[in-house]
């Protein structure tokens, strides 16, 4: 087994991590991935702990490290979980919302995702992070992709684009959709997530009528209402980016049927730790997210679904 950081901003929280009715969103800012297994690392869970038998993470350590600082700035309880790799991960509690981090050695950043094994087969089980907060009780629910609904959520998303965030989009692993002469839109898209699904189908008609280039960008966030189907979907589209809106469709019907598809490439899980860094540093908190330059060149984005006639508005598209 050879963990890797992935991304994606992974996400536990109880019953199903949506914030609003149009968008699957992250309960609390960003989250992490990256180590090996940490059973015979971590205390035995005792009956009724409510932290699982991990230990909580004293003020002083909290103090110490800038990472940890923020996470505990809106009164979150930090849970230590063990190593991931060089860094260590690390779970916050607040107000019922429960997010998964990774912190780099220097105990300055956070990153986004769960401690991810390449090497497993089952998907359910490639999440490392995951399998280990389930411990945590109320931590990572059993949720269907047909019966997803609205919850509440820690923080809600950013509404103001930076051209930063432009910038960062650029570096992400993506497939292009439509006329590359048309305004670019980019999306952050879970390929399980019923509201990424319903903004892809929004945009359609912009796209099929050449007014439009989307550039989808494949993130898991729903791994733990889905029993970790999120993670190797997006590595798929990630891999058959070229052919994007196909390999998507495909996703889509092998979640609905319960159909087996093969596990992705180690370089498009690769390629996905890359699009997770990314997320974290335009402050992803939801899918979908989208972002584009107005006609005068300024930066924009918005979370969530059912506004696409807006946004194709706002990018000069008549």
């Amino acid at each position: 087994m050879r963990p890797t950081l992935t991304a994606l901003p992974f996400l536990l929280v109880p019953a199903l991590a949506l914030a609003q009715s149009n968008m699957c969103a992250l309960p609390v800012a960003a989250a992490a991935d990256a180590a090996p297994p940490l059973a015979s690392t971590a205390p035995a869970r005792p009956a009724e702990d409510p932290n699982g038998g991990f230990p909580v993470i004293p003020p002083a350590e909290i103090a110490a490290s800038p990472a940890l600082s923020r996470l505990a700035s809106n009164g979150a309880r930090l849970l230590e979980l063990g190593p991931c790799g060089t860094s260590r991960i690390v779970v916050a509690i607040n107000a019922g919302a429960i997010g998964g981090f990774t912190i780099d050695p220097s105990g300055r950043y956070l990153t986004p995702g769960g401690c991810f094994d390449g090497a497993e087969t089952d998907g359910a089980k490639r999440n490392i992070t995951i399998n280990q907060a389930r411990r945590i009780p109320g931590a990572v629910p059993t949720v269907d992709l047909r019966q997803q609904q609205a919850q509440p959520t820690a923080a809600a998303p950013r509404t103001d684009a930076t051209p930063a965030d432009l910038a960062a989009v650029e570096q992400a692993t993506f497939g292009i959709i439509g006329d590359p002469a048309a305004p670019r839109l980019w999306m952050f898209i879970d390929p399980l997530c019923i509201h990424s699904i319903r903004a892809w189908e929004e945009f359609k008609p912009a796209i099929a009528a050449g007014k439009l280039h989307l550039a989808l960008i494949p993130v898991p966030v729903l791994d733990p209402a889905n029993a970790g189907h999120s993670t190797p979907s997006a590595a798929r589209l990630v891999q058959a980016r070229s052919i994007i809106d196909i390999a998507w469709r495909d996703e889509i019907e092998a979640e609905r049927t319960r159909r087996t598809v093969p596990a992705p490439t180690n370089e498009a899980n690769a390629s996905m730790v890359g699009n997770m860094q990314v997320a974290a540093r335009v402050d992803l908190a939801a899918t979908p997210l989208m972002l584009w330059r107005a006609p005068d060149g300024t930066p924009m984005r918005f979370t969530g679904d059912g506004q696409a006639a807006a946004i194709l508005a706002s990018m000069g598209v008549k």
